[in-house]
């Protein structure tokens, strides 16, 4: 059943989606005045919430401590309280203050999801679990599954559906990038070697088989906006996986040399790099936002085979299948 105040109810396909498109849009704001409600709109746009509808800005509350009166910025009442600031302020020290206006809250009103935020990073605090988890904004679509409670899932709902929608959408993200690279005339096995490739590498992003997004930063940072050069970015990041650490040289960048060396084979063949654009560089970014930890290597090879046949794609499109994920014996990790 759908919480109070949702304009629909989200799926979960479209949650993810939107939460993509969340980051990539409020990635590296700082204003907290001019933006914090813009913000906050559009966080719950994720899960089909209308603010005017179920949230309040600038709840006026009294701080426990003091007596004295101040204001939550947002109350989602009965679900969750937030504390926004300017990109940099002590995020710890906001944590005490919204800890201290609860006690004034009404019963009904009290929430139990706390939340500081700062553009950049957030910081949850589950008030039944009594724990705390902090992460950054480009790695919320991992987390989303943390607030889903805003759309009306049960906790139940999303362990029953999460493997078939996790695959669905990790086809998805793997076949919009096969389509624009093969509309632009990189097709046959130079295609499927890249997003062998490619595939590797989100999944070792995630996993830290190197540091963390370490992939992702290097294509946000390292290549322009508009893709032109992103082709020569990946074949000089296929360069270095295939060299080991002592035979790489000296004058490398530092980001690349932070990448492991990765043995096996699959970076040795030379490949033309591909020619990229705007399109192609957001289609990737989105697909580094993908929570990859999620999808178990042992379907690999039959996720990739999808992405490949337009046939099994259609019948994706229409009914995903969870038979694959079952056969596997894969089950979803605990990310906590």
């Amino acid at each position: 059943m759908a919480a109070p105040g949702l304009t629909q109810t989200a799926t979960l396909p479209e949650i993810r989606a939107r939460v993509n498109a969340f980051v990539l849009r409020w990635r590296g704001e700082t204003r907290e005045r001019a933006e914090k409600d813009s913000f906050w709109n559009d966080f719950l746009q994720i899960f089909g919430i209308d603010r005017r509808r179920y949230g309040v800005f600038e709840y006026v509350a009294r701080r426990y401590t003091t007596g004295r009166h101040g204001f939550v910025d947002l109350l989602i009442p009965g679900q969750m309280a937030v504390e926004h600031k300017s990109r940099g302020e002590n995020l710890d020290e906001a944590m005490v203050q919204l800890i201290d206006y609860i006690p004034s809250l009404q019963v009904h009103d009290l929430p139990h999801m706390l939340v500081v935020c700062d553009f950049e990073t957030f910081v949850l605090y589950d008030l039944i679990e009594r724990s705390e988890v902090r992460f950054s904004i480009d790695v919320l679509p991992s987390y989303v599954e943390r607030f889903l409670f805003l759309a009306g899932y049960t906790n139940t709902w999303i362990a029953d559906e999460t493997e078939e929608e996790a695959n669905l959408q990790a086809t998805r993200l793997l076949a919009r990038l096969h389509d624009a690279l093969s509309e632009s005339g990189y097709t046959g096995h130079p295609l499927r070697v890249l997003l062998t490739r490619l595939l590797y590498i989100l999944f070792a992003d995630d996993t830290q088989v190197w540091s963390k997004n370490l992939f992702h930063d290097y294509i946000r940072v390292k290549t322009a906006e508009d893709g032109s050069d992103l082709g020569r970015r990946l074949t000089e990041l296929f360069e270095v996986l295939d060299t080991p650490h002592e035979e790489r040289s000296r004058n490398l960048d530092a980001d690349l040399r932070e990448f492991s060396y990765v043995n096996g084979g699959l970076f040795e063949e030379t490949l033309r790099s591909p020619t990229c654009d705007t399109g192609m560089r957001r289609d990737l970014l989105a697909a580094c936002l993908f929570q990859w930890s999620r999808i178990s290597p042992a379907i690999f090879g039959s996720l990739f085979q999808n992405v490949m046949t337009p046939a099994e794609r259609r019948r994706l499109g229409a009914h995903y299948t969870s038979s694959l994920i079952r056969n596997s014996g894969h089950r979803v990790r605990d990310q906590q």
